[in-house]
């Protein structure tokens, strides 16, 4: 019989975590204020602490988490104090590397001893799940970094920290070290993050007031034209901020289910309403996380203008034009529609007056208001929202951004693209990926199509990597460094989870083969760790597969490599 289908809980996070440790945890700030009666009997919270979390040790100066990296797990101090550098640190300081690369002897080993059958692998049924990673790194010269003006900020025993990145599975916006020897930390990969804060509100809440208190200024710093207010007036604005969030964590099964209606209406109603044209504007807009979309009234309908993704903001050109036209006040230019989960920064309109638009000059304040309409009230009374036949900042036509929008390809960091006006169908693309990928390529040349440009079905590296809500190992994981999105072919168990999940069906689930061709079967292994005789499987051994951008080539992605594409049309 075969093994049933793995659970998230499968592998857990920390394997040292067991009763008595779950036990001391609920005796301490915050777990101690959680009612376990909140949880579902599936769910208890003893069995997110048990196996969402594990317990870590650092020495002082050691690198917790780099500015830059991506984010999976927060933490929460249990002995000691951190220390987060605020201002971006040199990449060799923060102990970066180029990466993992083959060099020319190991592709030419690699193209030796490869298998003419396709999935081949050179192990059988064994999933090794031990780290590779080296030993610590630590930030060496931490007086002088202060002294020399970086801005840090020390926290201690009791403290939050990592949980934007984590549930966000977005970049790091600070380093963080070890600020004492011994320093013991609790860290929560974000699916437990995400299941306490579905069961107890004021978790979430108890989240919000540790972003505000540790990583709002940060984010505020980064925001033009807030990047050149003082860090006093930045902390002022960062108390009257509001939080907004729109949608939610698993927007991908709603996504699945428009995908296929045409009917451009249908898939704006699934779409949740941030700010509607008209309306008044009650401050300025932030985008701390995700995309929206930005629309205008269109005859009977809408018109997609652009779209705003993380650190972008909406409503200054309004705000400015209403402060200095108090009599007739408009109401926002355009509306803003969520595109799946998006975390929504609101300045408020008072504060925008008093502190932000002082710090324009007159010449950015002129170029803000001229595409307002010069008379919005000529009746005399009441608010106006005009419609515009805005054309996109970036150049690109708005019909096109719709397209990108409604296949919500702006998701992708490295979504690829063909161009049909050049492409011969001469497949050396699909051929250069199997010959990189145990005979078997990573992508399928198909895909929706508009004014000569292709989305190929071909993994996108998310901004928002929904294929990683579900898997039960942790294999399909962001690589630290570049963000690529890559699978661990040593954990992946062929659960499916992560191809299920994914928007686009851009990861595939295949057989492995062995040194024969035929299929592989995982083993059982004994309580010694070795292989037993006793065969119980019955299914194949299957692993998800997907584009990984070729990481470890030093020449990059082979398909494009490979392309010698020449237009079929003279240049225009």
């Amino acid at each position: 019989m075969a093994e049933s289908q793995p659970t998230r809980w499968a592998e857990p996070f920390g394997a040292a975590m067991n009763a008595d440790e779950v036990a001391k945890l609920l005796k301490i700030k915050p777990f101690s204020e959680v009612a376990p009666e909140a949880f579902p009997a599936h769910l208890p919270l003893t069995g997110i602490l048990q196996n969402d979390t594990r317990v870590r040790t650092f020495q002082k100066g050691e690198f917790i988490v780099r500015e830059g990296d991506y984010g999976n797990s927060a933490f929460l101090i249990l002995k000691g104090s951190i220390r987060a550098i605020l201002d971006q640190l040199p990449q060799d300081l923060l102990g970066r590397s180029t990466g993992p690369k083959t060099g020319l002897l190991q592709r030419i080993a690699r193209s030796l001893r490869a298998s003419p059958y396709p999935e081949w692998r050179p192990f059988s049924g064994r999933r090794n799940i031990s780290s590779s990673a080296g030993g610590p790194i630590f930030l060496q010269d931490i007086p002088r970094l202060i002294e020399s003006g970086k801005r840090s900020a020390v926290m201690v025993e009791g403290e939050f920290f990592g949980e934007v990145a984590a549930l966000g599975r977005t970049p790091r916006v600070a380093t963080v070290v070890a600020e004492d020897d011994q320093t013991v930390l609790l860290e929560i990969r974000w699916q437990g993050l995400r299941d306490i804060g579905r069961f107890v509100p004021q978790w979430q809440k108890h989240l919000e007031q540790m972003y505000r208190k540790h990583g709002l200024s940060a984010h505020l710093k980064a925001t033009t034209p807030l990047d050149r207010l003082d860090a006093a007036t930045q902390n002022l604005i960062a108390d009257q901020t509001r939080f907004v969030r729109f949608g939610g964590f698993d927007w991908h099964h709603e996504f699945k289910q428009q995908s296929g209606k045409t009917d451009a209406a249908e898939r704006l109603k699934s779409e949740p309403v941030v700010i509607k044209q008209g309306d008044y504007l009650n401050g300025l807009y932030l985008i701390q996380s995700g995309f929206v979309r930005v629309s205008q009234k269109y005859n009977y309908g809408e018109k997609t203008i652009s779209y705003l993704g993380k650190g972008q903001s909406f409503g200054l050109r309004e705000l400015c034009f209403n402060s200095q036209n108090r009599e007739c006040p408009i109401g926002s230019q355009a509306t803003l529609r969520a595109q799946g989960y998006v975390d929504v920064l609101v300045i408020p309109t008072q504060i925008v007056e008093e502190h932000i638009l002082p710090a324009l000059t007159e010449q950015e304040k002129r170029k803000l208001t001229s595409a307002m309409p010069p008379d919005p009230c000529p009746s005399g009374s009441g608010s106006s929202a005009r419609t515009t036949e805005s054309a996109s900042d970036s150049g690109v036509p708005a019909e096109m951004i719709e397209f990108f929008l409604d296949h919500r390809t702006i998701n992708g960091t490295a979504t690829m693209l063909i161009d049909l006006t050049r492409c011969t169908h001469c497949d050396d693309c699909v051929r250069a990926c199997a010959a990189t990928h145990h005979n078997n390529p990573r992508f399928i040349r198909h895909g929706p199509a508009f004014d000569g440009i292709q989305i190929t079905s071909a993994c996108m590296h998310c901004v928002d990597p929904v294929c990683m809500l579900e898997c039960p190992t942790g294999a399909i994981h962001r690589n630290e460094q570049g963000g690529q999105i890559l699978i661990n072919d040593f954990t992946c168990i062929g659960c499916a989870m992560c191809a299920n999940s994914c928007p686009y069906d851009n990861i595939q689930m295949v057989t492995i083969t062995g040194t024969s061709g035929q299929p592989q079967y995982p083993l059982k292994l004994d309580a010694d760790g070795n292989i037993s005789t006793e065969q119980t499987w019955r299914e194949p051994l299957r692993k998800a597969t997907k584009c990984d951008l070729c990481a470890d080539q030093p020449s990059g992605p082979a398909c494009a490599n490979a392309c010698h594409g020449i237009p079929t049309s003279p240049p225009a």
